[in-house]
């Protein structure tokens, strides 16, 4: 009984004593909840705390401690501690992820998450740990990105289609969250993230409208459709083809050679039978000379003589 009237004398003076010096250590100014930031780009947390003024942050304070905060109220994992000395601990494989800047005379507190990706989309917290006397300080934050809508297709802005066929066109957006697409012709809505036309008609041509919305703002495209009345210019006239006579075919006589030696052949071939007809009429005739000796007069006699195989063929 005296352990237990003692125990609640002594919680009756420490709250005299915190209330005489001007009261409980807290919080004062903290970041926004949710905390918009940008992917790619970095996050500050900023806290500023109080003491009561006969307390200072190396004599007050335990631990200053950021991280995850984990659903219904404690550190889940701390990434980022700062003693009461002011040496700062982070959490291994975090040193290019986390920072921090504070002023332990202003009670001041900067945590900076640098390179943003969707993965650190969480719920983060400071946590001021203050000794045995005190419960710690908690105050949760929500990190959301943000990215306005940027349409990346897409990038062909003008269609033609004929009379009659089908188009479709897709289109993509990147933003966070992400983005809603709708597709619209002079105030009427055609489709979400895909602009469809069955069995066009002149009454399709026009310009339409892509537009990308999310919380974060919104990115428009203009897209212009044609529809043509019939499909003749699309027909190409097509050519045979023909190989082409180069610079290096025409200054080169290789095409000769064939003509040249067809024309040899011919030569060769005339010059063997014209031989060959003389040899047979020398063989066959037979020439004898005769001199008038009363006129002196020279006279010449051919016959034809046959051979004896001839003449026994004869």
């Amino acid at each position: 009984m005296k352990v237990y009237i003692l125990s609640i004398l002594y919680g009756v003076i420490q709250c005299l004593t915190v209330f005489c010096q001007g009261g409980y250590t807290k919080i004062v100014s903290k970041p926004s909840d949710p905390l918009i930031a940008r992917s790619e780009d970095k996050a500050t947390l900023n806290w500023t705390l109080e003491l009561p003024p006969s307390e200072t942050w190396s004599s007050s304070i335990f631990e200053v401690m950021f991280g995850i905060w984990k659903h219904p109220g404690f550190l889940k994992t701390k990434l980022l501690v700062i003693d009461r000395h002011g040496e700062v601990l982070i959490r291994p494989n975090y040193e290019k992820k986390i920072s921090c800047d504070f002023n332990m005379s202003k009670l001041q507190v900067a945590f900076i998450l640098h390179n943003l990706t969707m993965k650190d989309e969480n719920h983060y917290c400071l946590q001021v740990e203050l000794g045995l006397h005190q419960p710690p300080l908690t105050d949760p934050v929500m990190l959301l990105l943000e990215d306005p809508p940027k349409i990346t297709s897409p990038k062909q802005e003008n269609f033609s289609v004929n009379i009659g066929d089908n188009l479709r066109i897709n289109s993509q957006a990147k933003g966070l969250p992400a983005p809603n697409i709708t597709w619209t012709k002079q105030g009427r809505i055609f489709g979400n993230d895909t602009l469809v036309l069955n069995r066009v008609t002149p009454n399709d041509s026009g310009v339409y409208l892509c537009s990308a919305h999310n919380q974060a703002g919104e990115d428009h495209k203009e897209i212009v459709v044609t529809v043509l009345e019939h499909n003749y210019g699309s027909q190409k006239l097509t050519v045979p083809h023909m190989p082409t006579q180069t610079s290096h075919d025409r200054g080169s006589l290789v095409w000769l050679f064939p003509v040249v030696i067809g024309v040899s052949v011919l030569l060769i071939a005339a010059v063997v039978i014209f031989r060959l007809r003389g040899r047979y009429c020398e063989r066959n005739l037979a020439y004898g000379q005769h001199i008038d000796e009363e006129t002196g007069e020279h006279s010449t006699t051919a016959k034809i003589e046959l051979r004896d195989d001839e003449a026994t063929a004869g």
